[in-house]
Order: structure tokens, then C-alpha cells, then sequence
């Protein structure tokens, strides 16, 4: 394989935000009066808030998904301003390493787009990415490739070229589908033989990252 592009995913794989974000969205479900499972809230990592939005009305009859979700984005502003969401272990180290050799980068995640770039010039790695390509920039949700697809595009790289690094399923599926190598590096769902398929890596923290991708970087 030649590595010319690393896509990250942001949530749980830059920014240690899924629990913090799964403690919101079920106190936004409590307000309305529903109480979210752990399951469902699984189920939602890596998709974007359209999806997200399906699968709640979908499971909870009555629920005003599109609300829940209003909620937890304001949450999670609030929380990227006052500095609650910290970047994963390896951020810096993984960026500089790629620094060193020219690779591209970009940030492909399904949150909205005025969070990601609040959160990440918050954290002043923003100017770090060639591209931020957000959820609600494209049509159909991860597990589709769309979205993979589009930030090989904006990047200028050959899908075959790019390493996508995930913690969700979703997300991985979608790398696999977009026909690129992938790498989960897992955060609230743990690797499983049922993932073999769409997982060509499993580190446990973005610095194990960096001697796998050094014989590529060589």
C-alpha cells in the first residue's frame, strides 16, 4: 500500500467525547421523559444526525428525536468552549509524524460542521487538516462510503491510498466500503471477530499508530 492520506474520525478517536456525549444524550432523553439504552446509544455512534434522528423516533414512539438531538449539540458546544472534551492520547504525536512526511490528513466525522471546527480551533490542531468533512455535508449517513469517499476527493488521493482510523463500527464499515485500509482504534465498543471483515488493524491508542504506519512512511 502507498499511505498518501490518514482520514481520522473525530469522536472517540481524536476527542475522548463518547462518554461524556452519551451521559448527554441520555439526560436529554430523562428531560423528555424517556430513558435511552446503552444499546440504542451504540447503535448511533458514527452516524450523522439525520440517522441519528430515525433511530430514535424509530425506537421511541413519542420521543421528539430532533430535539434530543438539539440538545446534545448544544451540550457538547458548551462543553468544547469550556474545555470538558480533551483530545485521545497520541493526537499530537500522530499529526507530527505525519508532518514529517508529507502525508495528508483529514477529519471525517458525522457530526455537523460548526461543532467539529468550533471544537477542533478550540483544541489548535484545525489548521493541522487538509479537509473537515462533516455529516451534514453528505447525503447518506456512515455506514455508507460516501463520506470517505468525499474527503479522498476534497484531498486529491486515491481511495486504495488513505488509512481511515475509527473507533465505530459504522465508521469502519464505511472505510471498507469506500474501498480504503482501515484501523479501529476502539474507545466505548471494544474489537470483535465480528468486525474482522471490515477491520485490517486493532491499536489501542493513536500512539500504537505510529509504528504501524511507519513502514509506510519510509
Amino acid at each position: 500500500m502507498k499511505l498518501s492520506a490518514v482520514l481520522f474520525d473525530m469522536d472517540g478517536l481524536l476527542t475522548d467525547s463518547e462518554g461524556y456525549g452519551h451521559e448527554v444524550l441520555k439526560a436529554a432523553g430523562r428531560q423528555l421523559g424517556f430513558e435511552l439504552s446503552d444499546q440504542l446509544l451504540y447503535d448511533m455512534i458514527g452516524v450523522n444526525d439525520k440517522k441519528c434522528v430515525e433511530i430514535l423516533n424509530l425506537n421511541y414512539p413519542g420521543l421528539d428525536g430532533a430535539k434530543v438531538l438539539d440538545m446534545y449539540r448544544r451540550a457538547m458546544f458548551d462543553a468544547s468552549v469550556r474545555g470538558l472534551v480533551p483530545l485521545k492520547p497520541g493526537v499530537r504525536e500522530l499529526l507530527d509524524a505525519l508532518d514529517a512526511h508529507g502525508i495528508a490528513r483529514a477529519v471525517v466525522t458525522s457530526n455537523d460542521r460548526f461543532l467539529v471546527e468550533k471544537y477542533l480551533d478550540g483544541s489548535g490542531i484545525l489548521h493541522r487538516f487538509g479537509a473537515v468533512v462533516c455529516g451534514d455535508m453528505i447525503a447518506r449517513s456512515k455506514p455508507e462510503p460516501d463520506i470517505y469517499l468525499a474527503a479522498a476527493e476534497a484531498l486529491r488521493m486515491r481511495p486504495e491510498n488513505c488509512l481511515v482510523l475509527e473507533d465505530s463500527p459504522n465508521g469502519l464499515k464505511a472505510g471498507r466500503a469506500a474501498g480504503m485500509r482501515t484501523c479501529m482504534v476502539p474507545d466505548r465498543i471494544p474489537y470483535t471477530d465480528a468486525l474482522q471483515p471490515y477491520v485490517d488493524d486493532v491499536r489501542a491508542s493513536l500512539l500504537e499508530v505510529i509504528p504501524m504506519i511507519a513502514p509506510w512512511l519510509s
